[in-house]
């Protein structure tokens, strides 16, 4: 085992076996966002998109969100490592033109494959196991949404159905410093409007309470 990257939000590690082969392991940091929430959901978004909607996710091998019920004492993603290279590293390096489109419709076709998926509210994506008894009883999805112009799809969609769940938003923006003490709405909203009520509730709270204080004014706040 040796580092592979280090950041503000995970430690990431790449795992050598005897045989050649190397897995990632993610370590999140306190930043990377809620205790629990952040790794749950990250799992179930990758398997989602790879799965379902066939964007070429990592493949996740092992993972826990509960650093006290592992031996690790943190919580950990072990993943598939991907071969390639960063578009990063080589979008100075591409001529104008048509040599950027492919890059650039490839992206278009990931953001469109998601129209497919037409989710009942806004939060974040979890497995129905890791939500709240009365989130696991709400849809998936819109009623009467699915799209019929595509059998596999659909039978994809309708499994996802009785597998994933909407839950609390795992966005670090809502919980971080503070705000994970305060007990506002983090969701699941049944549409934009509620999803903006929400949020602007939030920081309002947030300065009611803390900024005559003279909380400091650090970035992470």
């Amino acid at each position: 085992m040796y580092p592979f990257q280090k950041g503000s939000y995970n430690k990431i590690f790449t795992l050598g076996f005897d045989n050649g082969r190397e897995v990632i392991a993610r370590i999140p940091c306190p930043l990377a966002g809620p205790p629990f929430l952040t790794t749950a959901s990250e799992v179930a978004t990758m398997e989602f998109v790879r799965d379902v909607l066939g964007i070429p996710a990592p493949r996740v091998y092992a993972w826990s969100a509960r650093a006290y019920e592992n031996p690790v004492g943190a919580e950990y993603i072990i993943m598939e490592k991907i071969s390639g290279v960063e578009s990063r590293y080589r979008w100075t390096k591409l001529a104008k033109g048509a040599e950027v489109f492919p890059l650039i419709y490839g992206v278009f076709d990931i953001e469109r494959s998601f129209e497919s998926a037409p989710f009942s509210q806004f939060g974040s994506l979890y497995f129905k196991d890791d939500v709240d008894g009365e989130l696991r009883d709400r849809p998936l999805f819109l009623p009467d949404s699915l799209p019929d112009n595509d059998p596999e799809l659909l039978e994809k969609l309708k499994a996802a159905g009785e597998k994933y769940r909407i839950g609390l938003i795992a966005d670090r923006q809502w919980w971080r410093a503070e705000r994970a003490d305060m007990a506002t709405d983090h969701g699941p909203w049944p549409d934009m409007s509620s999803f903006l009520l929400a949020a602007t509730n939030l920081e309002r709270e947030w300065l009611h309470r803390y900024a005559s204080q003279g909380v400091s004014a650090r970035t992470h706040r």
